[in-house]
């Protein structure tokens, strides 16, 4: 698979991705973004980010623009250099919570707009392909360094009101956040506690993945050692949050993000939260009688970025953690960030976590479930899929592969855009109407697949 991919560009140190690589990347990248203002440079703490993004800062200076590198920081500090500055666009070198040996680039242009494939990474491709780096010693950008951790304290710190009252865990899984969380712990007293806060190239007790409860084990015992109110997990790069309540519950990434919404929509009634195709009903209806509304949007953190920049929304975010205030922050998905907002949130609440997600109406909703599928016809599968049920006049949402309306609940299935799979993810009102939607959904993906094996 290339390393160019729909959201960032990513592969495996040494073997598909390389400093040479992130060198022309950065060249080119640096070379259509023109020679006006600096841009940003970042990394996460893997071994191999310090060659990469060294690379980086060299293929942005080549291409005649001056250069800041910001150093180890968690990937929404890049953010926000970029948006605080008016830059003209930034580069963070990280893999997120991917294996140890993986490694990649997140590209953004002005206000920290991630490019995707269709908006910028696929013309970088043809020219990292085909095009000569033109060097000359008369178009050299400057080079500088600058730590601007304590300018980003500062910002989150400037408007939030919490209390001492609110125990958290914070489970920073030995990546990037934890020197940024130890500041802002310190700036807002929190009544917190850390566990794998140092930043360790290893990561010794694994990659932290909110959107997966099977790595925030540690962090839910400890959260019951502890007697807090609840456990926040980020992960290495700190863009993404996962939660548990005090007595270990996982919260689902749009269940959180409906929750973020009673504080958001006391002060924009009537606005319109951004959710991904995957968003349960009960969420749905918990925004609504918050009295907000709710648009759909494709999977994926580049699409969805793009979307709260474009439109009218003051939250969003999705089901794998990534959450995006526009509401009193700069409209990127920042882990860190949430969590303080969350902490505000519960710190004005008379109900602790586990009584507000009792306030939700009773389903029954999956995790997500992936099925294995050639990459040469996951796609067509899900078209497959649409033509069928279109045919026998289902309600259908096709903003990315299908969600399909049923009496008892619904279902989802899209072909993943990073591994050959294919992704599920379904509700029912009682658990027997789960059981039968995901067996009709079984059944669905088997005929589609019988079509290509005849």
């Amino acid at each position: 698979m290339s390393i160019f991919r729909a959201y960032d560009i990513r592969g495996v140190y040494g073997e598909t991705l390389g400093p040479q690589d992130a060198l022309k990347i950065s060249y080119v990248f640096a070379s259509k973004l023109g020679n006006e203002g600096p841009i940003f440079v970042g990394r996460d703490n893997r071994r191999s980010s310090l060659p990469l993004s060294l690379s980086a800062l060299a293929g942005v200076s080549a291409a005649g623009s001056d250069v800041v590198d910001i150093g180890m920081v968690p990937t929404p500090l890049l953010y926000f250099a970029v948006s605080s500055r008016s830059a003209r666009g930034g580069i963070v070198v990280t893999a997120s919570h991917n294996p140890i040996q993986y490694n990649g680039l997140k590209l953004v242009g002005e206000r920290a707009r991630p490019l995707t494939y269709e908006r910028g990474i696929s013309e970088i491709e043809k020219e990292c392909r085909r095009a000569q780096m033109r060097l000359s010693p008369e178009v050299v950008g400057r080079v500088s360094t600058e730590d601007i951790v304590d300018e980003y304290v500062d910002f989150v710190a400037r408007d939030v009101r919490v209390s001492g009252d609110v125990r958290v865990v914070f489970e920073l899984g030995n990546g990037t956040t934890g020197p940024v969380m130890e500041r802002l712990v310190n700036r807002l007293s929190l009544n917190a506690c850390t566990i794998n806060g140092k930043p360790d190239s290893s990561f010794p007790k694994g990659m932290v993945n909110p959107a997966n409860q099977d790595t925030l084990a540690e962090l839910t015992e400890a959260v019951r050692k502890e007697g807090a109110d609840l456990g926040i997990g980020l992960d290495v790069d700190g863009d993404r949050i996962g939660v548990v309540t005090r007595n270990g519950r996982f919260v689902f990434g749009d269940f959180l993000l409906a929750l973020l919404s009673r504080e958001v929509l006391r002060a924009n009634q009537g606005a319109t939260i951004l959710l991904d195709v995957r968003a349960s009903r009960a969420v749905m209806g918990y925004i609504s009688k918050m009295g907000g509304n709710v648009e759909l949007t494709r999977v994926g953190h580049s699409y969805i970025a793009n979307a709260m920049l474009d439109g009218d929304f003051p939250l969003g975010g999705e089901l794998s953690g990534h959450i995006y205030f526009k509401d009193r922050y700069l409209g990127y998905d920042d882990g860190m960030y949430c969590a303080i907002r969350l902490i505000e949130l519960l710190s004005g609440e008379r109900e602790n976590l586990e009584e507000l997600l009792a306030g939700f109406d009773q389903t029954f909703v999956s995790p997500e479930i992936r099925v294995s599928a050639p990459e040469d016809v996951k796609f067509e599968i899900v078209k497959r899929m649409e033509r069928k049920l279109a045919s026998e006049g289902a309600k259908i949402n096709t903003v990315d592969g299908i969600r399909v309306e049923l009496p008892g609940g619904w279902f989802s299935v899209r072909a993943s855009n990073t591994e050959p799979a294919l992704v599920i993810r379904a509700e029912g009102y009682r658990q027997g109407e789960l059981e039968a939607i995901l067996n009709q959904v079984f059944d669905l993906i088997s005929q589609a697949r019988s079509v290509e094996e005849a």
